[in-house]
């Protein structure tokens, strides 16, 4: 298994799976989904922030801990996109508005 093909194909449990076998990293994943999301943003225009550095900083936390051998957690390093309805320190929060 690999992130370089299809992302969007991945499903959580295959994307758990990969994690947990050490198949990808949580940071190669959130490279390939940062890379995905930003090329496809041109035609749909679904977002309107990135925050890349946050991002990678997470799935290196996630990659230390499966590393080390503990549970990272049900969803750990599983990319998601968060509206930007939800107020977060240091991002804009537009409700969608330009």
């Amino acid at each position: 298994m690999s992130v370089n093909g299809d992302i969007a194909s991945l499903t959580i449990p295959a994307i758990r799976e990969g994690l947990l076998n050490k198949k990808f990293s949580a940071t190669e994943l959130a490279q390939s989904a940062l890379a995905f999301a930003q090329q496809e943003n041109g035609a749909t225009n679904a977002y309107l922030t990135f925050s890349p550095e946050r991002a990678l900083r997470a799935a290196a936390e996630v990659d230390a801990r499966i590393a080390k051998d503990e549970y990272p957690g049900l969803m750990a390093g599983v990319p998601v996109g968060i509206k930007d309805v939800i107020v977060t320190q240091g991002l804009r929060t537009t409700c969608g508005s330009q």
